[in-house]
């Protein structure tokens, strides 16, 4: 394996341009079959047939990580921009990603490394020299969005790692400090560099995450008619940041709607979960209906499926969207962007250009017919919808909770549950900004007496 970064770029956008799963990390005087990265030498053909966009010297991608530096456990956000070529090329890498990781090569003395590793090299321990240490990832999150090229995801710095194929030593080894590239689909591409400074100091209890069991929230094997997979469940437990605070009667739900990171629903434990797949184009709903009141649910649309659905969705409620709407249906948004008088609707600013938010209020006994719940009984909806607004074009997402007052902590958390885990949206706003979005919204539900 060798790769090869893009000059100029800088640390957080460059590139690595090769593909292939042959080890480059070899004990001295080792040999292989596999070209050995040499920085600044032309990419050699790869030998596999399925190569991502990113091994391909024109038109390469530029992934972004905020922050591109930092120490063990940091929380690092991705983003970038493919154009229609790469998204063709690298969508499978990104739907179901063989690896994802943060790859370094150990030496010494990274100076006086084999071939002068400058970009992805850690010095180490004599014992680990020819070590590539492939270092897990708390929680990836990756996301193509196959109509704009949009990519954004997360992942927090994990502490250890393994040797490529165990050369030198197959047991689990400590992050180094020192220089990482990100690898996503096969082993040997990179698409962003990140540099570890060193291993985190102690984390306070109270900020430690917290493990909660998730329960199935199970997809109908018939939505996959005509596509190649088939329904599967979310891993059973899930890490909260302890700064997200559950009620005792909440429950997270999860599914797996297609091979790819699980999607997750807050609703209460009296509730069962269906997911919903719309093959045909791409659209993903989840659903936890109350046992006892069956006018009592809560709904996320992860996905509305399709260009036309995703700019409709949060038209009504974000005056961005509306517009963008405008442009996509020529001027017809008014057939797909009312909303009842009554609703009550805050905007959450983001601080972010492009990004926005806004809650919802629906009174008890009032009906908006875009938020499924409302007006199904005597109880209030609230609502929060996010998008990301492009030329003519919008990418929307919501949540809406329809329960009893006596549930109301439950609506208050699967909206801020929402926000801080499962809106595409978050992954690109700062963390600052991110907190004063979560303090707005609380504001909003509490003068709500939600």
């Amino acid at each position: 394996m060798w790769k090869r970064l893009v000059p100029g770029l800088g640390v957080a956008a460059s590139l690595v341009l090769a593909a292939g799963c042959a080890s480059s990390a070899l004990p001295p005087g080792a040999s292989s079959s596999a070209p050995v990265r040499q920085p600044g030498v032309p990419s050699a053909p790869a030998t596999s047939s399925a190569v991502p966009a990113s091994a391909y010297p024109g038109g390469l991608p530029q992934l972004k990580l905020r922050p591109a530096s930092g120490p063990v456990g940091t929380h690092v956000t991705i983003s970038g921009q493919l154009n229609p070529g790469q998204v063709r090329a690298d969508e499978p890498y990104f739907r179901q990603p063989a690896y994802f990781n943060l790859i370094t090569d150990v030496w010494a003395d990274c100076a006086k490394a084999p071939h002068a590793y400058p970009y992805d090299c850690s010095a180490g321990p004599a014992s680990l020299a020819g070590c590539e240490l492939i270092v897990d990832l708390i929680h990836p999150l990756i996301n193509l969005d196959t109509a704009t090229g949009r990519v954004t995801g997360s992942l927090t710095v994990g502490g250890e790692g393994t040797c490529f194929q165990d050369r030198p030593t197959g047991h689990p080894q400590a992050t180094l400090p020192g220089r990482y590239v990100l690898a996503i689909g096969a082993h040997a591409t990179s698409w962003a560099l990140f540099t570890v400074t060193g291993s985190p100091g102690p984390t306070p209890a109270s900020t430690a995450p917290v493990e909660v069991h998730v329960a199935s929230c199970p997809v109908p094997a018939g939505d996959y008619a005509g596509t190649p997979y088939s329904p599967r469940p979310a891993p059973g437990m899930l890490s909260l940041p302890a700064s997200l605070t559950l009620p005792g009667n909440a429950q997270i739900f999860g599914t797996e709607f297609l091979p790819g990171p699980a999607s997750y629903l807050l609703g209460p434990k009296s509730a069962t979960c269906q997911g919903y797949l719309a093959s045909a184009d791409g659209g993903e709903i989840m659903t936890a209906t109350s046992v006892s009141d069956r006018s009592e649910s809560v709904t996320m649309i992860i996905r509305p499926g399709g260009a036309g659905p995703s700019t409709d969705l949060a038209c009504p409620y974000i005056p961005a969207v509306l517009a963008a709407d405008k442009v996509f249906r020529q001027d017809l948004g008014h057939v797909f962007c009312n909303h009842p008088s009554a609703d009550v609707i805050r905007q959450m600013p983001t601080h972010t250009a492009s990004l926005y938010a806004a809650a919802v209020l629906v009174p008890a006994h009032a009906k908006d017919p875009d938020i499924q719940g409302s007006g199904d009984g005597p109880d209030p909806t609230v609502a929060l919808y996010t998008a990301e607004v492009g030329q003519g074009a919008a990418n929307g997402q919501m949540v809406a909770c329809t329960l009893a007052p006596g549930q109301a902590d439950i609506c208050a958390a699967s909206l801020k549950f929402f926000l801080a885990t499962q809106a595409q949206i978050s992954t690109r706003i700062s963390a600052a900004s991110l907190s004063r979005m979560e303090d707005a919204l609380s504001s909003f539900l509490a003068g709500q007496n939600i």
